[in-house]
């Protein structure tokens, strides 16, 4: 009889996690999968990963997820990080409430990010302009850093997976608009979980 109890928590704790699951359009290119091979084959044992991670000339074309992960555990947080060149995986000891969780998909729900268009995040709409001391308006051109990083959101299920990076914060879109304020969201939740 016990068995049959634990089976049918089991399935029910399954049952809910796949229903925490957002929907969202896969545009994961093969040129994604490569860059996030180690992150795709780690989110093999999860239902629904979540990972945030930066780009950039500083960071040795190294990436350091932060990353969430679901299964029929429930969430779960990990980091990772490099020993002797190779990425490994850390499950950070003390794990936050499952409400914690909820509060960040939440936030992410209602700015919509699941369904912001990576392409149309990077468009650049506007021109730019200046103000001088003197009160003339200077149109420029926008300029790239070349040392500029772009923060990465991941989204990966068990059949599909979807990148949302913004390049510079100097793009004004509404997508743009909506990506930075979970991006700034999520940092600040990872900081309060995790210490």
């Amino acid at each position: 009889m016990w068995i049959l109890r634990i089976f049918i928590l089991s399935f029910f704790i399954g049952f809910l996690a796949n229903g925490q699951i957002p929907k969202f359009e896969h545009n994961y290119s093969k040129n994604d999968s490569l860059y996030n091979k180690d992150l795709i084959d780690f989110s093999k044992k999860f239902d629904f990963v979540v990972s945030h991670h930066r780009i950039g000339y500083w960071l040795g074309n190294k990436n350091y997820y932060k990353i969430i992960t679901l299964n029929k555990n429930g969430w779960q947080v990990w980091e990772s990080y490099y020993k002797k060149g190779k990425i490994k995986f850390n499950k950070i000891k003390k794990q936050p409430a499952q409400e914690k969780y909820h509060d960040l998909i939440a936030y992410f729900t209602a700015n919509n990010i699941w369904e912001i268009d990576n392409t149309e995040l990077n468009t650049y709409n506007k021109p730019r302009y200046l103000i001088t001391e003197d009160g003339d308006t200077l149109f420029n051109k926008r300029k790239i850093v070349a040392d500029a990083s772009t923060d990465n959101l991941n989204f990966i299920s068990k059949n599909k997976a979807k990148i949302l990076g913004l390049y510079s914060s100097d793009i004004n879109s509404e997508s743009s608009n909506r990506f930075e304020k979970c991006d700034i969201f999520f940092q600040k939740w990872w900081d309060s979980v995790i210490k």
